[in-house]
C-alpha cells in the first residue's frame, strides 16, 4: 500500500519530544521534510489550531486512580499531546485527509447496579459522552474542512462472560450506542458483530494469565463486584479480564495493521504515549459504563456512581433520544 509505506518513511522522521510550552512551530519544522518549509505555511496554523483543540480534551491525570481514591489530588499540570499523534496529524493535513481517531472501549455496563450505574441498558450518560466527542470533532471541522472522525471498538466482547455477562447484553448495548450515535456524523460505532469476533477469540488457559499486583486494578474490580476488600475471586477476574482485554488490543492492532489512525484511550496518557487519553465528559473522573448521568437545573452534567447522587436533590427521570430511552438523574 503506497500510502502507508509513505507514511511510515514520514514518520521516521525527527521529532523532539514535546514539553509543556514548547514552541508548536519548531515542533511542525521537525515533523516534515525541509524542502517542504516554503509551502507548509497553512497546513501549520491548522495543525496548530487542531493541537489546541485536542489539549481541552486531554485527559490530565489517571481518572482510574480518582474513581477509587477519594483522597487522590489530580495534578494541575497540562500534558502536551503525544508526539506520534503530532505526527499523525500532520501527515493527514499534509495528505489532506480527514484525521482518522479510533478508540477501544465502551464494553457493557456496569454489573453492580447497586453502588455505580441505574440498569444494564445504556443511557444518558453514553449519550452526552459521544455527544461531548462530537463537539470535539466539530471544533476540528472548523478550522479543518476535512474534519475528523472517531471510531469506537467495543470491547466487551472479550471478557464479558468473565463478570457473567451475556452476549446477547454486549450486543444489546452494541446496539443502543448506535441508536444513541446515528445522528452523529462523526462517530461510528463497531461492535463485536462488526468487528466479527466471539468470546472463543480471547478466552486464554488460566494457567497461561500472568497475575496482576496492580492495587489500582484490583481496587477498581472489587468495587465492581461490590467487595469491600481484594479477595481470591475479585484476584482471579482481574486476572482474567487483564488478559482477555491485552490480547483484544493485539487482535485490533493485527485487524488493522496496515491502516493509518491515531490510536485513543479512555484511560490517562502520559507525553511519551503512542495514543491519546480523551475525555469523556467535561470534568468527570467516572466512564459512562461505570457510572450514572446527573443534569444539573442549568443544565450542567456529570457522571457519578449512583451511591453518590443525593436522591434527595436529585429525582430519576428519562428521556428518548432516537427513539432510545435515556434514564439519568435530574436535580429536583
Amino acid at each position: 500500500m503506497n500510502v502507508t509505506r509513505q507514511f511510515y518513511k514520514y514518520l521516521a522522521l525527527p521529532l523532539p519530544f514535546i514539553l509543556v510550552g514548547s514552541n508548536f512551530s519548531s515542533v511542525y519544522a521537525n515533523a516534515i521534510p525541509s524542502q517542504k518549509a516554503s509551502s507548509t505555511q497553512k497546513p501549520y496554523k491548522i495543525a496548530e489550531k487542531i493541537d489546541g483543540i485536542l489539549n481541552d480534551y486531554q485527559l490530565t491525570f489517571d481518572i482510574d486512580r480518582r474513581s477509587v481514591e477519594q483522597a487522590f489530588q489530580p495534578p494541575k499540570t497540562q500534558p502536551a499531546i503525544p508526539t506520534d499523534v503530532i505526527r499523525k496529524i500532520v501527515y493527514f493535513i499534509e495528505h489532506n485527509l480527514p484525521i482518522d481517531i479510533r478508540m477501544v472501549g465502551f464494553p457493557f455496563k456496569s454489573i453492580n447496579h447497586n453502588r455505580k450505574v441505574i440498569a444494564q441498558n445504556a443511557d444518558l450518560a453514553e449519550r452526552l459522552s459521544l455527544q461531548y466527542l462530537q463537539r470535539m470533532l466539530d471544533k476540528i471541522r472548523a478550522v479543518y474542512p476535512k474534519g475528523a472522525t472517531i471510531t469506537i471498538l467495543c470491547d466487551g466482547i472479550a471478557f464479558g462472560d468473565v463478570l457473567g455477562v451475556s452476549n446477547d447484553q454486549i450486543h444489546a448495548y452494541e446496539d443502543a450506542l448506535q441508536t444513541l450515535s446515528k445522528d452523529l456524523p462523526g462517530i461510528r460505532i463497531l461492535g463485536s458483530k462488526d468487528l466479527g469476533c466471539t468470546p472463543a477469540d480471547f478466552k486464554q488457559d488460566a494457567a497461561k494469565t500472568t497475575p496482576t499486583d496492580n492495587e489500582l486494578m484490583l481496587k477498581r474490580m472489587a468495587l465492581e463486584l461490590n467487595q469491600s476488600a481484594v479477595t481470591d475471586d475479585v484476584i482471579t477476574k482481574a486476572n482474567h479480564i487483564s488478559a482477555r482485554s491485552q490480547h483484544f488490543g493485539a487482535f485490533i492492532k493485527d485487524k488493522f495493521k496496515d491502516q493509518i489512525y491515531i490510536s485513543a484511550s479512555v484511560h490517562f496518557q502520559p507525553s511519551t504515549s503512542s495514543k491519546l487519553g480523551l475525555k469523556l465528559s467535561p470534568d468527570s473522573y467516572i466512564t459512562p459504563w461505570h457510572g450514572t448521568l446527573v443534569k444539573e437545573a442549568d443544565g450542567r452534567w456529570r457522571i457519578s456512581h449512583r451511591e453518590d447522587i443525593d436522591q434527595t436533590k436529585y429525582v430519576q427521570t428519562g428521556t428518548y433520544v432516537n427513539q432510545y430511552w435515556c434514564a439519568f438523574f435530574k436535580a429536583r
